[in-house]
């Protein structure tokens, strides 16, 4: 199944609305790690692309999210989509370099790559 296909169209510089399907995906596979946590908790998503995680987490209420996106398109779209949201922040930088330069400033880690997604 093809992602763009499925769940709409990215030109890489806008945000993908969360579809009923995606918020099926992610319920089913992060509700485990999310559910129990205080909404507080400092979460950073390395690599968000078109933002769906984050839409999910703030629906779940989160109030402390960074998104940190190196490709200045992706940034872009994401820092005009966020511009008036205080739960999210949107960095352009490497995940690396900007977990070296923050080693201590967050609960929870997220990184996806396609439909696997690795947290701690």
């Amino acid at each position: 199944m093809n992602f763009r296909a499925t769940y709409g169209k990215c030109d890489k510089a806008n945000v993908v609305p969360l579809s009923a399907l995606r918020w099926l995906y992610f319920r089913k596979n992060y509700d485990h790690v999310f559910v129990p946590l205080a909404t507080n908790v400092r979460i950073l998503e390395i690599g968000p692309g078109g933002g769906q995680l984050a839409e999910y987490l703030i629906a779940k209420g989160f109030q402390d999210i960074t998104l940190c996106e190196y490709s200045t398109p992706l940034y872009e779209g994401l820092a005009r989509y966020y511009a008036n949201c205080q739960a999210v922040k949107v960095v352009n930088d490497d995940g690396a370099r900007h977990l070296a330069a923050h080693p201590e400033a967050y609960d929870v880690i997220v990184a996806q790559q396609g439909h696997r997604a690795f947290s701690v």
